[in-house]
């Protein structure tokens, strides 16, 4: 288990007790760490100055991608940039990239599928590309994948995003 700190420090949880520094090993001592993302097929570490370290076994990949948030999940990850999302296999063998304007929030279901949300909707993958799962009828906030769906907050209402479908559930106590 690896994660950082508000410092940009990448740490590795040893024997379930001890915290051990790791951000050399990746070849990053010179690069804070902002966000750690993976799963079984991915880790990938995206670094406050604009780049996304992919790690491949033992191998680092260094990447210039500035990103304003990764996901990863069902072998894939999303990178949010200024309008659009790129999706990367594992591998980096396929890319595949989204223009969506004004996007501010990406997720992956554990099957890779991609959700993004903006101010007035929630977009889903299609064959197609990004098709509209969800309109907004308040304020949008907090896009997660979760199992075969994206999570999402419209108002006071939790909605559950699927492939070309959303189910809204109400409750008073998410507002």
């Amino acid at each position: 288990v690896v994660g950082t700190d508000g410092t940009g420090e990448l740490w590795r949880v040893r024997e379930r007790a001890a915290l051990e520094k790791v951000r050399s090993r990746y070849s990053l001592s010179e690069h804070a760490i902002g966000a750690v993302v993976g799963d079984s097929e991915i880790t990938a570490f995206a670094t406050n100055d604009g780049l996304l370290a992919w790690i491949e076994g033992s191998t680092v990949k260094l990447l210039a991608l500035p990103t304003l948030q990764i996901v990863a999940a069902g072998g894939k990850a999303a990178l949010l940039e200024h309008d659009r999302v790129d999706r990367l296999d594992a591998h980096l063998n396929a890319s595949q990239t989204f223009p969506l304007r004004g996007v501010g929030r990406v997720a992956l279901d554990n099957h890779g599928r991609l959700y993004a949300m903006r101010n007035d909707a929630a977009y889903v993958e299609t064959s197609t590309g990004l098709e509209i799962v969800h309109r907004a009828s308040s304020i949008l906030r907090d896009l997660v994948g979760a199992g075969d769906h994206a999570w999402l907050i419209d108002g006071s209402d939790l909605v559950r995003c699927g492939n070309r479908h959303a189910t809204r559930f109400t409750s008073p106590r998410l507002s």
